[in-house]
Formats: C-alpha cells, structure tokens, sequence
C-alpha cells in the first residue's frame, strides 16, 4: 500500500465522546485503506478514558501532543498558551507531512489554521459536530475565516445541519458525513437482571436512562423535572443517569430538592455504554440543542424505545420507536409519551446510514470531490 494519501485528524483529546467516537471509528475504518495513510493527533495526553486504552490495544496511529496550559503570567496566559498549542501542532504536522488535515470540534479552529496552512497540506476538511448556533460567536469568527479565506471545506453531520451552517458560516458548498457506529456493538446477551444488579437498580423498575455529557446544552434541569413529574404516577420509575460534566452537582442538588434521590442513580462515565441501554426502558433526551443525536441512534440500536426533545434532529429517527415532543409541551404529553401512548414518529432512515462502513464512504467522497 505504497505511496497512499496520507491524512491527519486532529482533535481536542479522547474521552468518551460523540466526536470522539466518530474520529476514533474513522481511524478503525480506515486503518488497512488502499488509498488512504490516516493518522490522529491528540491535543491533550491520555486521560484513562476506554479510547485511550483502545488506541493500545487496536495500536491505532494516534501521537498525543501532551499539551498543558500554563496557569503562569495571567495578564498574557492567554497568549502564551495560544502560541504554546500551535507549536505542539505544527510540529506534529510537519513531522508527519500530510496530504489533508481534517479537524474535529470548531473550538480546535484558532489552535490549528495557522499551522495548517504553514504545512504543505493540499486539502483542508473541519467537521461541525455541533449545532452552528449553539457554538461562541468567536469561534464563530474563525470557522468563517477558516471556511470563507483559508478554502477549508466543512462537513456537516445531518441534513438538518446543513441550512443552519450555510446561514451561519456564510458557506454554500458543504457535504454531509454521518457519524458512524459499530452497529454490533450494541446487541448485548447479556441479561437486564444482572446488569440492574450491578447497577443497584430493583428488577421490576421501570427505568428512565439518560446518556452523554452532564453540561447545560442538555437541559437536564428539565429531564428531572419531567421524571418527578412522571414517577408520581409510577411508583416504580427510576432515572438512570449515565455520564459526568460540570452539571453534576446541579442535577445532585435539584434531585435532592424535588425529594427523589432514591430513585436516581449515577453511574457515572461508562466505557460499556451499550450495556447501559440494556438495562433501560425508556431512553430520554431534552437537549436545547443536537446537531446530530448519537445517543439515540445508539439507543434504537440497542432496541430501546426513545423519547427525546423535537430538537433531537428527525433524522436521527431510524425505527418506529421514537417520540420527539417538543420542549415547550405540556409535561403530561412527555409523560404520555413515556407511556407508550403517543404515535411513533415516522422512520427518516435505515439504521444503516449510521454504520461505521457508510461514514468511511461518504468521508472517501469528500476527499476524492476535494483532493
């Protein structure tokens, strides 16, 4: 496989993550392509999450930077880290001299145009993981100067992402990648009574599960408010919460005062994830925002019935189990819902358009439109 394109992602670091997942799959995927030398650089050093261990034990050509920010100098900290981080950047970049640089999470924009287009890179590719109007006006700034003067081509993550980046970036030509997913992983033999076991869950629950990052785009103040609301008809609801993030000890406090701390649990961050959803009935998400939803394309994989926020994109909908209810509903319509007794929404698509195969082809298209 000589002379092959050689490619380079570059992301903030490896927890376990929706774009995280993504990067971490392209590199599996691609790992033996024909065409395609694909190589990650980390920001950050290991942080003992599952990918981490993954990238040992699969040896994926990953180079983590070890970056640290200095917490010296205030009055120019800043800068000093800004100059620190693209440093670390260009020497990787041009150690490894690649054809196409691919980022990952618009924030890692300002780290990495310069050294980018220091190198003799011939193609520029940024993914916009999240929702365009969910992001900081001044990274907002960046990706229109990465997009509009540097010619870095953006892909998109759903359909529904698409008129929203075009608005908000100022762009006109953009691609679509769906995140990929190793649709295996999530049939999972093992039974629901040993998993609620381990768990602390009683048998005969019926249980609620959340999944991803405990951070205020979640809306998780709400999510809570909905279960308290719902278990005082169903004196055998349980909410599950899966995940951590800086939203930890609000939902720790607003569980404590609606007076339903026993019938939360938090598992905390997982890295058998799949096993999760087995133990749930009900998958719940009340996001103010998703450009892309993979926790719930994860949950229907998983066979588990979802019952999410309308700004969950409909795309996203791949079987006859899902509910989107709009965030300003009445919470009797949520609960109504969880009760199995509102019309499904309409399959947008077959599961298989979120298979890690399909997201490899689709990200083969947009470098061999742009190369």
């Amino acid at each position: 496989m000589a002379n092959r394109i050689k490619v380079l992602h570059i992301i903030y670091d490896l927890s376990v993550a929706g774009a995280q997942t993504v990067v971490m799959n392209i590199l599996r995927g691609m790992k033996d392509d024909d065409k395609y030398e694909v190589r990650l650089i980390v920001r950050d050093a290991p942080n003992g999450s599952k990918n981490d261990a993954d990238v040992i034990a699969e040896k994926l050509p990953v180079v983590y930077c070890n970056y640290k920010p200095s917490t010296k100098i205030p009055v120019v900290r800043t800068m000093i880290n800004w100059f620190r981080c693209q440093r670390l950047f260009y020497k990787e970049i041009k150690k490894y001299r690649p054809d196409i640089i691919h980022t990952h999470l618009t924030g890692i924009l300002p780290f990495t145009v310069i050294p980018e287009k220091l190198s003799k890179a011939k193609l520029f590719v940024h993914t916009l993981h999240s929702d365009p109007y969910a992001i900081e006006d001044r990274y907002v700034k960046w990706a229109r100067f990465a997009f509009n003067k540097l010619h870095f081509y953006p892909v998109c993550v759903t359909e529904s992402q698409v008129p929203k980046a075009k608005e908000r970036y100022g762009i006109s030509d953009v691609s679509v990648v769906h995140n990929g997913i190793d649709l295996n992983r999530y049939s999972v033999d093992e039974s629901r009574e040993d998993i609620r076991k381990e768990i602390g869950i009683p048998q005969d629950a019926f249980v609620i599960g959340f999944v991803g990052r405990l951070s205020k785009i979640k809306n998780l103040s709400f999510l809570i408010k909905v279960f308290h609301e719902y278990q005082k008809g169903n004196e055998k609801a349980f909410l599950m919460i899966v995940g951590d993030g800086e939203q930890r000890s609000h939902c720790e406090q607003w569980i404590k005062e609606y007076g339903i701390k026993e019938k939360v649990v938090f598992v905390g961050q997982r890295n058998d994830v799949e096993r999760m959803y087995r133990a749930m009935d009900v998958f719940m998400l009340t996001s103010f925002y998703e450009s892309n939803s993979i926790v719930t394309v994860e949950a229907q994989c998983a066979g588990v019935r979802c019952v999410v926020a309308d700004s969950i994109p409909q795309s996203v909908v791949v079987s006859d189990r899902v509910n989107r209810i709009a965030l300003d509903a009445p919470i009797a319509d949520w609960i109504r819902a969880m009760d199995d007794q509102v019309p499904h929404d309409e399959i947008a698509c077959s599961l298989t358009k979120y298979s890690i195969q399909n997201g490899i082809n689709e990200l083969r298209d947009v470098y061999e439109k742009n190369f």
